[in-house]
């Protein structure tokens, strides 16, 4: 049953993934991990072209043997990069996720100025990480203050900024923030 707990919000983020970037044309994924969002994106936005990137060279490694299909249809870019600071030029992408990585980086703040960074005006954000309740559950093995430190650092920060806040949702065991880069 756990598990069942574990892994029903992604129906729920799913849903959300769709329905905010159907027209989405180029979008990057903030770590690339097991590969979650690729299967989602790709797999639901037919039109989509993904770079992914990850500062872990085995979920690089991994990914590409797995979405090499992906990659050979020039959809999916997959690149190994610091987290706390990009290899893109300001305004790059429509769309950025990011889902689970966000309590693993080294530099949480430098990480969500990148991806605000790099998000066009008018584009979308989508924040999702786990909550500490999700260590309780056993969905994740991560210290459960960890994560709480983390995501108390990411809603500070996202308090911070001059942008549109179009959602935040929290499904247990994850918040998922979205943010629409617009000026208030």
């Amino acid at each position: 049953m756990t598990e069942d707990i574990c892994r029903a919000w992604i129906k729920e983020y799913s849903k959300i993934i769709v329905s905010l970037l159907k027209d989405s044309k180029h979008m990057l994924d903030v770590g690339t991990g097991d590969g979650l969002n690729i299967e989602l994106i790709l797999g639901a936005l037919p039109n989509t072209y993904l770079v992914s990137i990850d500062e872990v060279r085995n979920n690089i490694v991994k990914a590409e043997k797995r979405f090499h299909n992906y990659i050979e249809s020039k959809r999916l870019k997959l690149m190994l990069m610091n987290l706390s600071k990009f290899e893109f030029p300001e305004c790059s992408f429509d769309y950025v996720v990011s889902f689970g990585t966000l309590h693993r980086v080294k530099d949480v703040i430098s990480t969500i100025s990148e991806i605000i960074r790099v998000t066009k005006e008018n584009g979308i954000i989508i924040l999702c990480d786990w909550s500490a309740s999700a260590a309780s559950l056993k969905c994740i093995e991560e210290n459960p203050q960890k994560l709480a430190n983390t995501m108390s650092t990411v809603f500070s920060e996202v308090g911070k900024m001059d942008y549109v806040k179009e959602f935040i949702a929290i499904l247990a065991p994850v918040y998922i923030i979205v943010i629409r880069k617009k000026k208030q």
